[in-house]
């Protein structure tokens, strides 16, 4: 398990199981904050990248939770 607080583009990528572009896209979209050191640096937190995770998981439903039995 990564201790990490604090990741680079390719760390970040790798904790959420993206590719670097996609990554960078993600950011560039807004939908995970990150810093930008410089041009080349950028800078994600682990809070941040796990409230990405929260906020885009889902619940699955089960044949049995969607159907309603009827009298």
């Amino acid at each position: 398990m990564n201790n990490k607080e604090v990741f680079d583009l390719k760390e970040a990528a790798a904790y959420l199981g993206v590719p670097p572009l996609q990554m960078r896209t993600l950011a560039t979209s807004g939908r995970v904050t990150y810093a930008r050191i410089d041009r080349l640096h950028w800078r994600f937190t682990r809070r941040d990248l796990d409230a990405y995770i929260a906020r885009n998981t889902f619940q699955a439903r089960t044949v049995f939770e969607t159907t309603t039995t009827q009298p």
